[in-house]
């Protein structure tokens, strides 16, 4: 209120609170007939105003049933990211019409109003309140879904059919996410096998091209690399021994058969002059021990190969045997064919006197054949050894290129390992998310995930939620006092009249005061009556008229 205003009479001067009081009491019954007026109005305002109702269901965040170290959700979204994906498909357009025709709500606004403008009418009667863990991690662990409108009723039907909506939704896109991230997963699977089955069969295929040079042999053929070095190296000496005696037996061996043929020459020329027919000592001693030899041969041969030295050995000297005794030979083979003719045993005896063969002679054919024998041996075993020799040094040079393939063998085989590892490794890793993409998928199907659950559905509300009818007819009282105020001062301040001696200003000397003079009849006047009969009849009505409304609000709540 300003303070300074001017006053004609007086100049400038601030307007005291006893002239204020002074301005207000001159004009009561203006006053009271304003704010009774006032009071009136806004008393039927507000009991006109319609009753607001709003009802809501509590919904809580349930978290997950099963410990996450067992099984991890393939839902990543948060819950409040969620929601509001969840909130922009609830209120649709489509899903809120459908609302509105199930439950026949808005039936005066559809008479005159188009369908957008419902439909955003009900998005604003529609709420949505996040309730945050503030002790711990400030995630939302519940939220509200309320309803607002004229039929208490219907307001709390409508709230608890939208958490239904919430909840369903939210299970919906759970697990559509969840499956969504399996068959996903699946997908990836199969052509990360197709491509591992392809590297498995790069990698069979050059292992069987490159068999015996692959780098993990390379131990096995250096170790097979020297073990045919050291069996050279001993073929070579058992070679090297067997032709030294190869040499010592050709020379024992020419010594005794020029030994043999000086013995035959002496007792040729000894037996010459008596015409007798040289032959063998001992016809019987010398079949005995061919009958021996030939029961070795066989022990031997039904032991071993026919390839075995000692076999080899005893045939040659059987052979050298037979060749020196042909007598021997025919008695042999007399005794292994026992049916033989005798008559052709009688013609194949000499005509001439059998003179014995002397032992010396007998003895160094002995020998001769044993040389003879061991010397055939000797060249078998050289030949064995030439041709083992020969098979070794084949040997060591396909390992030896085997082992020089190695370092380019090895880069190849590095190529086609590294794409083999890492197509191992994917695939593995792929397989390793398809069983947790799955048991997630199974998890959000049997609800033991997170998910939302009502715990305090709507209620019907049994007071209005909105106008809050103390608080407007409070402040209508008081604008009405106000109005009524400010026309009293505004009357009181456009007239140039002192309202008190404490308007003058401190230097004017006040010389007396005047009482009040009441003229006779004044008070009485006409005018007078009636503005009291008026302001009291206002005041009246408005109390009148503000009881009435009061209990017709608190019958209609």
């Amino acid at each position: 209120m300003n303070t300074a205003q001017k006053r004609p009479d007086t100049g400038t001067q601030p307007i005291s609170p006893l002239s204020i009081i002074r301005m207000l009491w001159k004009h009561k019954l203006l006053m009271v007939a304003v704010a009774g007026a006032g009071s009136a109005i806004a008393t039927l305002v507000v009991a006109s105003l319609p009753a607001i109702y709003k009802s809501e269901a509590l919904v809580l965040v349930d978290s997950q049933k099963i410990p996450e170290k067992f099984v991890s959700s393939t839902v990543s979204s948060g819950v409040a990211d969620r929601l509001a994906a969840i909130s922009q498909g609830i209120m649709s357009t489509t899903r809120l019409l459908k609302i509105i025709q199930d439950l026949d709500l808005y039936k005066d606004e559809r008479k005159g109003k188009a369908q957008e403008e419902i439909v955003e009418q009900m998005r604003r009667d529609i709420s949505v309140t996040v309730q945050k863990d503030n002790w711990a991690t400030g995630k939302p662990v519940a939220f509200k879904v309320g309803y607002q409108g004229k039929n208490r009723t219907l307001v709390a039907e409508v709230a608890n059919q939208l958490a239904n909506l919430y909840i369903e939704e939210n299970l919906q896109t759970r697990e559509v996410e969840a499956s969504g991230t399996s068959e996903f997963i699946d997908t990836q699977l199969q052509e990360a096998k197709r491509q591992l089955d392809e590297q498995e069969a790069r990698v069979a295929k050059f292992k069987q091209e490159h068999n015996g040079s692959l780098p993990e042999q390379e131990n096995p053929l250096l170790s097979t690399l020297d073990a045919l070095r050291v069996q050279l190296q001993g073929v070579q000496d058992a070679t090297n021994r067997l032709q030294q005696n190869k040499l010592m037996l050709e020379t024992s061996l020419a010594t005794e058969q020029s030994e043999e043929a000086n013995l035959e020459r002496s007792q040729q020329m000894k037996v010459a002059s008596s015409g007798a027919v040289l032959s063998g000592v001992g016809p019987a001693a010398e079949d005995k021990t061919l009958t021996a030899m030939q029961e070795q041969l066989q022990d031997l041969e039904s032991r071993y190969t026919p390839d075995y030295p000692d076999v080899i050995t005893l045939k040659a000297q059987i052979a050298a045997r037979l060749q020196t005794d042909k007598e021997a030979a025919r008695r042999f083979e007399a005794e292994r064919s026992p049916k033989t003719n005798h008559a052709a045993e009688m013609n194949s005896k000499p005509s001439g006197v059998a003179v014995p063969v002397p032992h010396e002679v007998v003895e160094e054919r002995g020998k001769v054949a044993m040389l003879e024998a061991q010397l055939a041996s000797v060249k078998h075993d050289i030949e064995f050894q030439q041709a083992e020799r020969q098979r070794v040094v084949n040997q060591i040079s396909a390992i030896q290129g085997n082992v020089d393939r190695l370092p380019i063998v090895e880069q190849e085989m590095a190529g086609l390992t590294r794409d083999y590892e890492t197509s191992k490794a994917n695939y593995k890793s792929l397989l390793d998310k398809q069983i947790a993409a799955q048991m997630s998928s199974d998890m959000e199907r049997r609800q033991k995930s997170e998910r939302f659950e009502i715990i305090d559905p709507a209620r019907v509300p049994e007071k209005p939620f909105q106008p809050n009818r103390s608080l407007l007819l409070a402040v209508g009282v008081i604008l009405s006092l106000g109005i009524a105020a400010a026309a009293a001062l505004g009357l009181e301040l456009r007239r140039p009249v002192l309202l008190g001696e404490w308007e003058l200003p401190e230097n004017v000397t006040i010389l007396g005061r005047v009482p009040v003079i009441s003229i006779t009849g004044t008070n009485n006047h006409p005018l007078r009556a009636l503005m009291r009969a008026a302001a009291v009849g206002s005041v009246t009505a408005a109390f009148v008229i503000a009881a009435g409304c009061y209990y017709y609000v608190k019958l209609r709540s």
